[in-house]
């Protein structure tokens, strides 16, 4: 990588991190959002530091303007902002906290049964399934009678899926 592209990428990642201590400094509350170089997830990735690797902007923000992030811990946003950097938005805690936010916010876009658009099976055909198991017909019959593969039979009957029918 030429020395000039280097040199602009840090020029960059400097600048924002200005931006952001101002935003810090002034107590905004106001989103700082960053809507260049995103990854399909919708965070912003920069260069930076001496290795010039891509890394998330708001965990280098967090770094640099509140503190380091113990092992094992992501940057969360309070305010469920992918591309905000603005350190007051940001938060340390494990996966399973960000898991618990995500959910308890109804950010968790899981489809389950019916709502997921190719299957197979109804959740009235589920709960035959399963009386039909107990009648003592065999994983292969049903799978044969209602279109689908014995795996799909044995995950429903197991509870791997289909979890929310009885």
């Amino acid at each position: 990588m030429s020395g000039k592209k280097q040199d602009s990428d840090y020029y960059v990642a400097e600048r924002l991190i200005r931006k952001a201590r101002q935003y810090r400094d002034a107590g905004s509350t106001a989103c700082l959002e960053r809507n260049r170089g995103l990854n399909q997830d919708g965070y912003t990735r920069i260069s930076f530091g001496s290795d010039k690797r891509k890394r998330f902007a708001h965990r280098v923000i967090y770094e640099r303007l509140v503190g380091s992030i113990p092992p094992g811990h992501c940057v969360l946003h309070s305010c469920d902002n992918r591309r905000c950097v603005n350190p007051l938005h940001l938060f340390t805690g494990t996966h399973q906290n960000n898991m618990d936010d995500m959910n308890s916010k109804g950010r968790g876009n899981y489809a389950s049964g019916e709502q997921i658009p190719n299957s197979k099976l109804t959740a009235q055909q589920v709960s035959e399934i399963r009386r039909l198991t107990n009648d003592g017909y065999k994983q292969q019959e049903l799978a044969d009678q209602f279109g689908v593969n014995q795996t799909t039979i044995s995950n429903l009957l197991r509870k791997r899926t289909w979890r929310e029918v009885p």
